[in-house]
This record gives C-alpha cells, sequence and structure tokens, in this order.
C-alpha cells in the first residue's frame, strides 16, 4: 500500500474470480471507502510504484483540469498504460474473459486487503506479484540495459503526462 494524497492510498492484488471477468463483474459497486477498483490483467503492472504513479498523476490531471477522461477510473488506465488515446488504453489493459487479474484498489482507509474483499466477494485475493518477464504491452518500443522495466513504466506515465494539454 502506498499513500498517494491526504487519506488517499493504493493497493494492487492479484485475484483469481470465481468466474472471468464481463462488463457486469468490472465495477468495485460503491463499496464505502473505495475511490476506484480497476481490474487489468496480471503483467499490465510492474509494481506497487507504477500503479501509484499512475494514480497520483490522474488526481493531478484532475486537479489541473487537464484530465483526457471525465472518468477518475479511465484517467488511471491512461496514466497506467502512458497512452493518450483512451481506446488504445482500454484495449491494452481490457481483463474480459479473464479469471486470474490484478486489482488497482485507490481507497481511502489502510485496509486495502479487506475492501478488496468487499469489492469483489469470493475472489482470492493475494499479495500482488510483479511479473517476472515483463509486461504484456511494450513501451513504445523503449528498451532497457539495465532491465528495469518499472522504471521504464514509471517514465512512460511522466512521458503521456507532459505530452497533455496545458489548458492554457
Amino acid at each position: 500500500m502506498i499513500r498517494v494524497g491526504p487519506g488517499v492510498f493504493v493497493s494492487l492484488f492479484d485475484l483469481t474470480l470465481p468466474s472471468p471477468v464481463t462488463e457486469d463483474s468490472l465495477g468495485a459497486g460503491g463499496v464505502d471507502g473505495v475511490l476506484a477498483a480497476l481490474l487489468i490483467p496480471n503483467r499490465s503492472v510492474i509494481s506497487e510504484r507504477h500503479a501509484a504513479s499512475a494514480v497520483l498523476r490522474a488526481m493531478r490531471s484532475f486537479d489541473r483540469g487537464n484530465n483526457i477522461s471525465p472518468r477518475f477510473e479511465v484517467e488511471i488506465l491512461l496514466c497506467l498504460a502512458g497512452e493518450r488515446q483512451v481506446s488504445v488504453a482500454l484495449k491494452r489493459l481490457n481483463p474480459l474473459g479473464l479469471r486470474r487479474v490484478s486489482l488497482l484498489l485507490v481507497h481511502r482507509t489502510r485496509d486495502g486487503a479487506e475492501l478488496a474483499a468487499r469489492c469483489f466477494p469470493g475472489a482470492e485475493i493475494h499479495p500482488f506479484t510483479p511479473p517476472r518477464d515483463g509486461l504484456l504491452w511494450d513501451l513504445r518500443g523503449v528498451t532497457t540495459c539495465t532491465g528495469d522495466l518499472e522504471s521504464l513504466a514509471i517514465e512512460n506515465s511522466v512521458r503521456m503526462e507532459l505530452e497533455r494539454p496545458t489548458g492554457i
């Protein structure tokens, strides 16, 4: 769990759902204390810091008024994927049909695991395990000789933030 603002935390979990993700099962359904609950394919996020960076940049875009999407959850996905095109980010991070997914949870209380269980009853909830062999999607053709995919993923989000319209 990482604190990204006053009373705002980001937690990342691996879930095994009782049935594959459908359009109806995508949302958390208004669980008290949850600001956003995003199901994404495993290997779509490299670390908790990558997730927290995406949430922080999405929050900042709303504060500055230069958000691309009117929906906070979609803005997080854009920042997570480092992508300005909503359709590309949604396609890249689409969990439909999957039973094993990651949950990116933005919440107001310190007990992310308890909230995750309330958001997705019946799911097996496990601590997040970083992917060993990289992300499902490429980082705009950027490679690293050090193998530091976390820094590249976060940098991709930063680049996306810098390319935003300023609203000026």
